[in-house]
């Protein structure tokens, strides 16, 4: 049994007749579990100078909130999300027309000037760092959280195991010891924002949360406290992702009330699996598809999100040498840009650094490219809907398809490839069209 084929592992869950409430965030920590054997993340030079400055102005706004939605008028609702989708138009998947009257409530990766004025001006809140801080002030940290976890497992946990080992998935003790960590650090997030949350006063209990399947706590927390809770999805679904293919008899307060998806290709896929209200979205970035592309050459564009570093300095070597007609754009993340990789090609007349400078937005670039690559994003499936294919390049592939619930779906427009030299063959046609 592959271990992403979730549909018989939920299945064997359920046949246990076990409490599944906490399955769906155990779904997304097991495949992270996986993920990290594979993708080799840059580490983050972290400025604490920054960091304590976005922290104060997070309390402060905060503090200023809750005044504001007691004293005066309360909040239309709450919106969770992510500081990378921040700009000065507001958050590009809502824009924000969505966020007016609301309390807006980000998590914040990255601590630089940069960031603090895309807070400051869009009026957020870093309230994963005040979490963290309220965390600390009530002394649950990892070495507190290992003593004590012996004596807290779960029937859930403990079922989990046995079964991964069953299966014949996880023989060793790391997975296990992972899920009861994490458990606990689960039940401190919920606890702690359920505190934050209660502070404000809202007329409606009514809550945005996006991209929900990384915020199962959050959720829970809302659920908690009476709030509905929307999630407007723009990443990857795939197996993981707590709503994707549930057994229809697991019920958990980690799942949200209707979900609004902006691929029209999850919409359809996604349809036949989920017991909660499906509706599409237009993300507010896609305005500025007319913008003129600024590229004068044919070229094929390569997103960026996790992956292995070396298969990828290997694939753009590779490409430099196989394609002399086309330019290699890279993408990177809004989570962060890869200063290394464009230090190292950007003397390449063919190759370009599109980063969150870059004029076009991504959607635009793909909609103008030959083709469009990636190891794992999201924008794989914004090019299945503009180009009708999109090339998977391994080994992160394999996070998505064994065992997945849209495997049938994906055929014909997934297009698995193992290095630049595969890539040309699939684009000798298109090439000379070109």
């Amino acid at each position: 049994m592959n271990f992403y084929d979730y549909k018989k592992f939920e299945s064997l869950l359920v046949k246990n007749n076990i409490e599944l409430e906490l399955w769906p965030f155990y779904k997304f920590i097991l495949f992270n579990v996986d993920r990290k054997k594979v993708i080799k993340r840059e580490s983050r030079n972290i400025s604490y100078f920054y960091l304590v400055l976005i922290f104060l102005w997070s309390l402060l706004l905060f503090v200023f909130y809750v005044l504001r939605s007691h004293i005066f008028t309360p909040f239309s609702g709450i919106v969770f999300g992510a500081s990378t989708r921040l700009n000065s138009e507001g958050d590009w998947l809502l824009g924000k027309e969505v966020l007016s009257n609301k309390i807006n409530l980000y998590h914040v990766g990255d601590f630089n000037l940069a960031m603090l004025k895309k807070i400051m001006i869009n009026r957020v809140v870093a309230i994963n760092l005040l979490v963290e801080v309220y965390a600390k002030i009530i002394s649950i940290k990892d070495r507190i959280i290992r003593k004590k976890i012996a004596y807290d497992e779960s029937e859930l946990v403990h079922v989990v195991s046995e079964l991964l080992i069953e299966q014949g998935i996880e023989e060793d003790t790391n997975v296990k010891e992972t899920l009861l960590i994490e458990e606990v650090r689960f039940k401190l997030a919920k606890t702690a924002y359920c505190q934050f949350i209660k502070l404000i006063k809202t007329d409606v209990k009514s809550a945005i949360v996006i991209s929900a399947y990384s915020k199962t706590h959050i959720v829970a927390a809302l659920h908690q406290l009476s709030f509905s809770v929307s999630e407007y999805q723009h990443g990857l679904i795939a197996p993981f992702h707590p709503m994707s293919g549930s057994h229809p008899s697991i019920k958990s307060s980690l799942l949200v009330d209707d979900y609004h998806l902006s691929s029209m290709f999850w919409l359809k896929a996604f349809r036949p699996y989920s017991s909660c209200p499906l509706s599409h979205f237009t993300p507010f970035h896609y305005r500025d598809d007319t913008k003129p592309i600024l590229i004068k050459k044919p070229y094929v564009i390569f997103t960026s999100q996790d992956e292995n570093y070396d298969v990828l300095i290997k694939f753009i070597e590779d490409f430099l040498d196989v394609f002399s007609e086309l330019v290699f754009l890279y993408r990177p993340h809004p989570r962060g840009d890869l200063p290394d990789i464009k230090t190292r090609f950007s003397s390449h007349s063919n190759f370009v650094y599109a980063d969150s400078n870059f004029e076009n937005s991504t959607r635009s670039l793909i909609l103008n490219s030959v083709a469009h690559v990636s190891m794992y994003s999201a924008c794989h499936f914004d090019a299945f809907e503009l180009k009708g294919k999109s090339y998977f390049l391994k080994p992160l592939n394999d996070l998505l398809f064994p065992g997945c619930v849209f495997e049938t779906e994906l055929k014909g427009v997934a297009c698995i490839i193992n290095d630049a030299f595969d890539l040309k063959v699939n684009l000798g046609n298109i090439i000379n069209e070109n």
